[in-house]
């Protein structure tokens, strides 16, 4: 199963390093932190077996 957290607002990158940090298990075939002015998203994806895909951020 995949994960991700997301913050909205006056958020702290730390606290949601910290929450990142507790769904490490869940993946890491795809894992990163994404963040703008307003929000920020960090995710883990967890490929399933033979399950084939380019998850690749362009």
């Amino acid at each position: 199963m995949s994960g991700f957290v997301v913050a909205h607002g006056k958020s702290d990158r730390k606290t949601l390093e910290r929450m990142f940090e507790k769904i490490g298990h869940r993946g890491p075939y795809v894992s990163g932190i994404s963040e703008n002015k307003q929000a920020m998203m960090a995710r883990n994806y967890l490929l399933r077996k033979g399950f084939k895909q380019d998850m690749s951020v362009g």
